[in-house]
Parts: structure tokens; C-alpha cells; sequence
């Protein structure tokens, strides 16, 4: 294998501790990846991932690949990957779900009852 190559899963790898000790300082826990069934009220079932803590680690392992200049830096970067990356890539799930025409957040719509005029 190339030393570059080593160099980059190296830089991978600090970015990944660095995401695991950042989300740890964050939450003070760590929470499993799970799959989520949600009933609608029309009876369709929808299943949704939740990747727990996994998303954090692998961010600073991406930023500390693309940005790879010593092991420190890649630590940094893990650590601000696992601190603000949960939120991070919160917000930009939510933007891309209201871009494709979902309502994200906020009350559910109040329906009229039957029988009572407004």
C-alpha cells in the first residue's frame, strides 16, 4: 500500500477519535444507531434511520481527510466535527426534507371537527 494512502486512513482515524471525544464532551453519552417505525394516519407504515452517533465520527473523519496536514489538526477537526456535526447535519436534513416538499417541525395542522361550523 502507498504511504499516502496510510497517511490518509491515519488522518481518517484520528478524525474518527476526534468525532467519538467531541459528541462524548457534547452529550456525555453516545447513542446507538436505530430504526424508527412511524405509523401514519392512513395506515402506511414509514421506517426512518436514525444513525445515532455515527454521523459525528464519520464527518470528522471526512474533514480530517480533505484538510490533512498534521495528526493534531485531524483530531481538531474530529472534535469539531463530533461537537457541532450532529447539529449540522440536523439543519441540513431538514433543509433538503423542505426542499423536496415535507413539513418539517412545528405543530401538526388543526383539523375542523365534524359537525361545527367556523
Amino acid at each position: 500500500m502507498s504511504p499516502a494512502y496510510v497517511k490518509i486512513f491515519e488522518y481518517a482515524a484520528w478524525g474518527f477519535i476526534g468525532g467519538v471525544i467531541g459528541l462524548m464532551s457534547k452529550n456525555r453519552r453516545l447513542e446507538l444507531p436505530r430504526l424508527h417505525s412511524v405509523r401514519e394516519k392512513d395506515g402506511r407504515v414509514s421506517k426512518w434511520i436514525d444513525v445515532g452517533f455515527l454521523s459525528s465520527p464519520f464527518l470528522g473523519s471526512a474533514l480530517a481527510i480533505y484538510f490533512d496536514t498534521r495528526p493534531e489538526n485531524a483530531l481538531a477537526w474530529g472534535m469539531v466535527a463530533g461537537y457541532a456535526g450532529s447539529s449540522v447535519m440536523t439543519l441540513l436534513q431538514e433543509r433538503v426534507l423542505t426542499l423536496a416538499g415535507f413539513k418539517v417541525g412545528g405543530l401538526p395542522e388543526m383539523q375542523p371537527e365534524s359537525g361545527k361550523q367556523l
